[in-house]
């Protein structure tokens, strides 16, 4: 039983630490602070197993999701009440996990028992003689010997995984829902373009859904104004609520579209 209780302890001191906290982390260039004003509160997480390939970040963009972290490690185990936890913690709304079985550690645990010393109890008797006299003697003495340590070992064996979750907040209706990126440079110098941004993902319903943008979309301008990555988000940001032109290139073809931007939530 001894041997048993020290066991549970060493395992319970490993995994008191929550994994999911202790490796999250932001990639360069996402501002979870500025993702926060256009989310929605959640009253609670969803959990759901990552069975998504591609572009994960993209795909949840399109449902109306935004990305605000991960959390990338390989353990024994990974409880979901530490994944629920955490995220409650950092507001999450939804939360894509997945595990894969990488390898099995085998070892012996080896750690220092104590063995009491033990109580021994000393009869004595007899008889003494001086001179013609005689005396009859008896006794009892009682001691502990000295108590030492011994090695204990058990051997252990432990399925380890890699472990990856990402959390994701619900988007407030946007304001236009198109995702954009910068035009790679095959695609700039086939095309002959100095301006423009690449639409990598349009959002379900959003604006730019219903005005009839699609991925793939490159867009000339917004307006009369035209566009850039520098100037992309200021610009569509400063159109909430107006209805304008969007000229953009399909298939190498230049179109106009007719967009009605949402409002600032």
């Amino acid at each position: 039983m001894r041997i048993f209780s020290v066991v549970v302890v060493l395992l319970t001191l490993v995994g008191c630490v929550n994994p999911y906290k202790q490796y999250y982390s932001l990639p360069p260039g996402i501002d979870s602070n500025r993702i926060a004003m256009f989310s929605d509160k959640c009253d609670s997480v969803q959990i759901y197993s990552d069975a998504q390939e591609g572009d994960t970040i993209l795909k949840m963009y399109k449902n109306g999701y935004a990305f605000i972290g991960s959390s990338s490690f390989n353990a024994s185990n990974a409880s979901k009440s530490d994944l629920e936890n955490f995220s409650k913690e950092i507001k999450a709304c939804l939360v894509l996990v997945k595990s894969k079985y990488t390898h099995t550690e085998q070892g012996v645990y080896s750690f220092p028992q104590y063995v009491p010393g033990q109580s021994v109890t000393v009869n004595t008797y007899g008889t003494a003689y001086s001179g013609n006299r005689s005396v009859t003697y008896q006794g009892t003495a009682t001691g502990t010997t000295s108590g030492y340590f011994t090695s204990q070992s058990i051997p252990y064996s432990v399925a380890r995984s890699d472990y990856l979750a990402t959390y994701w907040v619900k988007l407030k209706p946007p304001v236009f829902g198109a995702f954009g990126e910068k035009i790679p440079d095959d695609i700039r110098k086939k095309l002959n373009l100095d301006k423009g941004v690449l639409v990598t993902a349009v959002m379900n319903n959003s604006p730019a859904d219903v005005g009839g943008l699609m991925d793939g979309d490159i867009v000339i301008k917004l307006d009369t104004v035209e566009m850039s990555m520098q100037n992309w988000r200021s610009t569509w940001e400063g159109l909430a609520g107006k209805e304008v032109d969007v000229e953009i290139l399909r298939d190498g073809k230049s179109m106009i579209k007719k967009v009605s931007f949402g409002t600032k939530q």
